[in-house]
């Protein structure tokens, strides 16, 4: 069942919608997963939550600047054009500005208090998904694999918060993230396929409408 897009009632609840809640919050479970199995559990707390937080802001900051870079986009799709800047409740200028610091204190935190490979690797997962995954939407179908590849990394990274290496280990988690989101995503492009024709996104479900790639793709990641 589909839920109607809902209007943030106050700036504060669409500054919170600018940060992507629900991926952040896949981040951050998929973060500790790979901070608890490479550290074999935690035994320092405080290290653990600086990188939980880190880690955060900087899903958090990615977040407010692709709603800044799709708004224009966000604006076509009823999914999407109750959103906060499309809806006027925060202008394009103070969602980058806010995505931007969001980024600046959760790499500082990351670089300084933990190691510089955690923060590189968090950088490397927001700049693929603002600068690779987000445009490709509008050239290539192939940009759900390739979008995978930033969301799976969240577990190396919270390995290698936790042991300073990249250990071989920690590519599974990568793998098994990499493959459980083609089905989550290409089942969100078949029930919004209309929407995304409309807004000129090159979803896998809009180029062949019947549906049969789509259902073999979901299949074969499954």
């Amino acid at each position: 069942m589909r839920r109607e897009p809902k209007r943030a009632g106050s700036a504060k609840e669409a500054y919170y919608e600018l940060t992507k809640p629900n991926i952040t919050l896949m981040i951050l479970i998929s973060t500790a997963l790979g901070y608890f199995i490479g550290g074999n559990g935690v035994s320092d707390y405080g290290h653990f939550l600086i990188t939980l937080l880190g880690s955060c802001l900087i899903s958090a900051g990615s977040g407010a600047l692709n709603h800044f870079a799709e708004s224009e986009t966000d604006k076509i799709m009823h999914r999407t054009n109750l959103r906060p800047i499309p809806a006027g409740i925060i202008s394009s200028e103070n969602a980058m500005a806010f995505g931007l610091l969001l980024i600046l204190v959760g790499s500082g935190l990351l670089y300084w208090l933990i190691n510089p490979a955690t923060c590189v690797l968090a950088l490397i997962t927001s700049l693929m998904y603002l600068f690779v995954y987000t445009p490709l939407k509008k050239l290539t179908w192939l940009n759900t694999s390739i979008g995978a590849i930033p969301g799976s990394l969240p577990p190396i990274g919270g390995w290698v918060a936790a042991t300073g290496t990249m250990d071989s280990e920690a590519w599974i988690l990568f793998a098994i993230l990499f493959f459980w989101q083609h089905p989550h995503f290409y089942a969100i492009a078949l029930m919004f396929k209309d929407d995304y024709k409309k807004a000129g996104l090159k979803m896998l479900p809009v180029i062949e409408p019947d549906g049969s790639r789509t259902n073999r793709q979901i299949v074969w990641h499954a």
